[in-house]
């Protein structure tokens, strides 16, 4: 799109125009106003640059422009229209062909932590804050659903907030393990307090829960104790979402078996499981299903980093039991500051090379699982 812009120079009318807004605003005049880069406030005046812009909408954006700001139509002269007939025979004249995007549904982020990066208040503005994140023209996605986690005490919502969420964001709630070493009477608090949400009909999910090893060995069987605690909250109504991560610079297979011994005595075999953030070995997928077989796997796009043993294991994933997840804001695209849901497609890019299908199968397929486990009505 960069190529609208290039060896293209401000007329002098335009200058003039650009000269005049600048005063409007109260600001100082630059010497020359320039299209690449945009050196200016006023350079956004500019028809190429407005064209620039309106093409890097997300479809939501562009149909609330076109929505709620409607123009009229401008019939062209009619020698304009004889000449267009066959090209534009069977159109109604208002008519655009509009490409459509590929569904995606991202099936783990935090709200909570994207709005403090990005400042953006996710109980007033989720649509802006699902797409936060800036994306390359060919990864543009549609999200069909996006699963919430709120894991953190201090900024668990408020039963209003929960409900002025749209249909197809998914809620989960629960207590993240790096809690685990808190206060007796915080954990009460919390604990609490996580009970009286769970009662809402838009909690759908609980979680994340489950051991983190990443975290110091002296806080593990805190984090053990913590687990033994929250365990009794599980529902069968909802989906349980997992985590789990080993020590540092380690497969993980001790961290998961450590919480398969803790879940397998006290949740129910066919209870529905979102691993979150699978990264474990052929070993432990087999002995994981063979104790909770109604378990989804989710992948984010650190999949990049694994190793043989790994990229096995997710090759070994059944397709309907793929799940897609950016973790937002963590696991950033090069050069972000955050990331964000609608950033989604490069996780499926990634996952796919790694499974020798395309994207956008990946996709389709993730999107069709999420709703099924979840129940995300289209």
């Amino acid at each position: 799109m960069h190529t609208l812009l290039k060896e293209h120079e401000v007329t002098p009318r335009q200058s003039e125009i650009m000269k005049h807004f600048c005063q409007y605003l109260g600001r100082s005049v630059p010497d020359k106003f320039q299209i690449l880069p945009p050196n200016y406030v006023a350079v956004l005046h500019h028809w190429r640059v407005l064209h620039l812009i309106s093409a890097s909408l997300q479809v939501e954006r562009c149909m609330f422009w076109k929505n709620f700001f409607t123009g009229p139509f401008f019939q062209k002269p009619q020698s304009d229209q004889e000449e267009d007939t066959a090209s534009m025979e069977g159109m109604h004249p208002n008519e655009c062909q509009e490409v459509e995007l590929p569904m995606a549904v991202d099936s783990h982020f935090h709200p909570d932590r994207l709005s403090e990066k990005t400042s953006i208040p996710w109980a007033k503005d989720i649509t802006k804050l699902l797409y936060a994140g800036p994306v390359e023209p060919n990864h543009l996605v549609r999200l069909g659903g996006s699963v919430a986690v709120f894991c953190d005490p201090s900024t668990y919502p408020t039963i209003s907030q929960l409900n002025v969420l749209p249909g197809n964001i998914v809620v989960a709630l629960g207590l993240h393990p790096h809690h685990a070493r808190k206060s007796r009477r915080l954990l009460d608090e919390a604990v609490e307090r996580l009970q009286r949400l769970l009662r809402s009909e838009r909690v759908t999910a609980f979680g994340e829960i489950g051991i983190d090893h990443s975290d110091p060995e002296s806080e593990w069987a805190y984090q053990s104790e913590l687990l033994r605690r929250l365990t009794p909250l599980v529902k069968q109504e909802h989906v349980l979402e997992i985590h789990c991560r080993g020590m540092k610079d380690e497969c993980g297979t001790e961290a998961y078996l450590l919480l398969l011994h803790h879940l397998k005595k006290r949740i129910s075999r066919m209870q529905r499981i979102n691993l979150h953030y699978f990264t474990g070995y052929p070993y432990l997928l087999e002995r994981w299903l063979e104790q909770f077989p109604e378990t989804w796997f989710g992948f984010t796009s650190m999949v990049k980093n694994f190793d043989r043993n790994h990229r096995d294991s997710s090759n070994l994933v059944k397709e309907y039991r793929l799940l897609l997840e950016t973790d937002a804001p963590y696991f950033t695209l090069e050069g972000q500051p955050l990331s964000s849901p609608n950033q989604i497609y490069r996780t499926a890019e990634i996952v796919a090379e790694l499974r020798q299908v395309s994207a956008d199968h990946i996709l389709s397929v993730t999107a069709k699982n999420a709703k099924t486990l979840y129940r995300i009505k289209d």
